[in-house]
């Protein structure tokens, strides 16, 4: 098995509890906004991810890391994301 490796992290701004100027975007949208930075920031091309591992607290499960990475431009990553806990999971 490859060796896993962290080539960037990003984050979305801190928003106010769903009354600032991010409240009607959709979660996928700004995943998919983070990604991108990522991507771009780790200089390596979109087509040499294996996978995305996406952290979020209010959406609720990896499904929202797997549609970030689609409309990221990531099509041939699974995408999983389920907080601090699936970090930690793929860290072993």
């Amino acid at each position: 098995m490859p060796e896993a490796v962290i080539v960037a992290a990003c984050r979305t701004a801190i928003g106010t509890s769903f009354k600032g100027a991010l409240a009607g975007v959709p979660a996928a949208e700004l995943a998919a906004h983070v990604i991108e930075h990522a991507v771009k920031r780790s200089g390596v091309p979109a087509g040499g991810f294996d996978d995305v591992v996406f952290g979020e607290s209010m959406q609720g499960g990896g499904v929202l890391a797997r549609h970030a990475a689609l409309m990221a431009g990531l099509e041939g990553v699974p995408g999983g994301g389920m907080g601090s806990a699936l970090v930690l999971e793929v860290a072993r």
